[in-house]
C-alpha cells in the first residue's frame, strides 16, 4: 500500500494517507487540501496554548491533538498509537500537568 506522510517543518506528521482512494488525482488533491486545514487548525491551537498557562494551556494542547488524531490513522492500521509516537511530548505535558482540572481532560 502506498503511504503518504504530510509533516510540518519539524518532521511531525499531521496526516498519514495509506492506500488508494477512488477519484484519482483530484480526490488526492482534495485530501491534501483538507490535511492543510487540519495542520492550520492544529497550529492555531498550539499557538494559543503558547500564550496561556495551566489548565487553559492543557486544554489547547488537548484540542490540537484531537484535530490531528483522526488524520493520523488508527492503531489497527499503524500498529502503534500515532499520537503517542509523534506527539508524546505533548501527551506527557498534558498528563504531567498536575492541575486537577487538567486531569478531567484525560
Amino acid at each position: 500500500m502506498p503511504t503518504v506522510v504530510l509533516a510540518d517543518s519539524t518532521g511531525r506528521p499531521y496526516t498519514i494517507i495509506t492506500g488508494y482512494d477512488r477519484g484519482g488525482q483530484s480526490a488526492f488533491l482534495e485530501l491534501v487540501r483538507n490535511s492543510l486545514a487540519i495542520k492550520h487548525k492544529r497550529d492555531a491551537f498550539f499557538a494559543s496554548a503558547d500564550l496561556t498557562v495551566s489548565v487553559d494551556r492543557v486544554q489547547k494542547l488537548h484540542e490540537a491533538l484531537q484535530v490531528v488524531d483522526p488524520a493520523l490513522g488508527s492503531m489497527d492500521v499503524r500498529g502503534d498509537d500515532p499520537l503517542l509516537v509523534f506527539y508524546m511530548s505533548v501527551v506527557r505535558e498534558i498528563l504531567d500537568s498536575g492541575d486537577t482540572k487538567a486531569r478531567e481532560i484525560r
